[in-house]
């Protein structure tokens, strides 16, 4: 009869019976899905309302423009010469911050690569948890007694497997595994709720999310790392269908490559999500700006720096320079409404030709192909307000370029 082939415990419970029991205990939650539900529809209420206000605004400033060209240009013509004379601050300070670094004798440098430093060790620290984690799942899915899937191992993605993790970052797995051509429709899902049942014991505040990937999540006990469990391609492969890729592991792998060929992204990255996690824009589900939005800022950043005052001025500059610059240059310099970033490119594009006006923030995908209409695919589209982004980082180049410096460590505290 067509089973999964091996991929479940040899017993007389079927995978409709095991379905059956899990539809059970989802019933017993299901208010808190409610309750879930209801403040999702809540955030994008307020998501909505908060994009139709900056239409509202954007369309009056058209309409002013086109009613007061000249009132417009006047304004233009000051904002302009305001960040002209703040460039040429920046850069006369940046000058003196790099003569220093250069003997060892500048504090902000020195505060950042400590910084950096005290994050890596603390992540370095967790490995060994974050090891130990994965072997009991790949145990529960392989045991030859009890395997849910022999074949299956889950694999880490994301920051944790990029080296790009904060000590507060979530483990992000992967569950891979083959299942045989006749294994039914749902059969993932079966796997899934299976693993689920297996890690409630240690986990009793484990969640299975019934979604078209089905996942699961959950706050491991000693640690206190929430791990997040998603099915793999191999497990949603259905016979005949083109072949498909997590966007997790691809994003990566690219990742990995980008580090070596930037090797100052990993600090920048590390710095910068701790300071949006102190400001609490980190969370794409709630309109902030995703870890892959903000790496590919850095990655087109040091890009066009490197083609424009050659590569020494990104592999040879101090880290509190490339910081300071990147904090400059989207706090004060860059026109969010007129520019997007692309890796790809290698530059900053104007997203007005490209007939983009919606999203606040256009940020290119470099690894999804190009759409045939030459359209951007943009991996920021949920940030809700680029006026929040703007002051999160003008905010931290003033603290940090002041002459009684905040220190690093108190602006990205992570309690």
């Amino acid at each position: 009869s067509g089973g999964l082939g091996g991929a479940l415990p040899p017993t007389s419970r079927s995978v409709e019976q095991l379905t059956l029991n899990a539809e059970i205990r989802l019933l017993e939650r299901e208010a808190a899905q409610r309750d879930q539900m209801e403040r999702t529809q809540g955030f994008r209420l307020r998501q909505a309302t908060a994009e139709a206000q900056r239409l509202r605004s954007h369309l009056e400033k058209v309409l002013g423009e086109r009613d007061h060209p000249t009132r417009t240009t006047d304004r233009q013509r000051h904002m302009a010469e305001h960040v002209t004379r703040l460039r040429a601050k920046h850069d006369t300070h940046m000058a003196a911050i790099a003569e220093r670094a250069a003997t060892g004798e500048d504090p902000l440098d020195e505060d950042v690569r400590s910084f950096v430093e005290e994050q890596t060790s603390a992540c370095d620290a967790q490995d060994a948890v974050v090891q130990a984690l994965i072997d009991k799942v790949n145990t529960y899915l392989q045991n030859t007694a009890s395997g849910i899937l022999p074949s299956g191992n889950v694999v880490l993605f994301g920051s944790r497997a990029t080296k790009l993790s904060l000590p507060t970052s979530d483990v992000d797995l992967v569950l891979q595994g083959d299942l045989t051509e006749d294994a039914p429709v749902g059969a993932a899902r079966a796997v899934m709720i299976q693993l689920v049942e297996c890690l409630r014991p240690d986990h009793p505040d484990i969640k299975f999310i019934d979604a078209t990937i089905p996942r699961c999540t959950f706050v491991d006990t000693k640690s206190r790392l929430t791990a997040d469990i998603t099915a793999g391609p191999s497990l949603l492969q259905r016979p005949g269908a083109a072949p498909l890729q997590h966007s997790g592991e691809m994003a990566s792998a690219f990742v990995r490559d980008l580090q070596e060929e930037l090797p100052a992204l990993r600090s920048l990255v590390l710095i910068l999500k701790a300071l949006l996690r102190r400001a609490h824009y980190h969370e794409p589900f709630i309109g902030g700006l995703s870890s892959h939005g903000l790496v590919l800022m850095v990655g087109t950043l040091l890009r066009t720096r490197a083609a424009a005052l050659g590569p020494d001025a990104v592999h040879g500059a101090p880290i509190s320079v490339l910081l300071c610059e990147f904090l400059f240059l989207f706090g004060f310099e860059f026109d969010y409404t007129k520019y997007g970033v692309s890796l790809r490119r290698g530059c900053f594009f104007d997203r007005v030709e490209m007939g983009d006006f919606v999203a606040p923030l256009l940020v290119e995908d470099p690894i999804v192909d190009v759409p045939e209409d030459g359209t951007v695919v943009n991996v920021t589209h949920v940030v809700t307000s680029t006026q929040i982004l703007q002051g999160i980082f003008r905010s931290a180049y003033s603290l940090l370029t002041a002459t009684k410096r905040t220190p690093l460590a108190l602006m990205a505290s992570l309690e």
